[in-house]
């Protein structure tokens, strides 16, 4: 027996899923200009535990809202940004990890060298 072998694949397996189809949706979206139609694909994917799904989520919050097409507050975004960039984290994404990081030293999941 081998847990940590099992669970690998049981997780590769997962992520090739039906599912996959929610991140190329979030991709047409986020391409298409639509931030809120992107997030919406990415954050279902994400709650599935798609660690890319998490870390894109993230990415849009801290950067892309609040907007026309992405309606939160700033504070809002700023919340589900480390949201997802936390669990992004737990599941081995270590730029992730770094960025949660940050995000606690200075208040912002914005890349340190763009915080005035």
């Amino acid at each position: 027996q081998n847990c940590e072998l099992g669970v690998f694949h049981f997780k590769m397996a997962a992520e090739k899923g039906r599912w996959g189809k929610l991140l190329r949706d979030g991709l047409e979206a986020y391409l298409d200009g639509d931030i809120g139609k992107a997030l919406w694909h990415y954050e279902a994917a994400a709650e599935l535990g798609y660690e890319v799904a998490q870390s894109n989520a993230a990415w849009l919050y801290a950067n892309k809202c609040p907007s026309e097409t992405c309606h939160v507050t700033l504070e809002r975004a700023q919340e589900m940004a480390l949201k997802w960039l936390r669990l992004a984290a737990d599941n081995g994404n270590q730029e992730a990890r770094r960025m949660v990081g940050d995000y606690l030293w200075y208040g912002s999941a914005a890349d340190p060298a763009d915080i005035p």
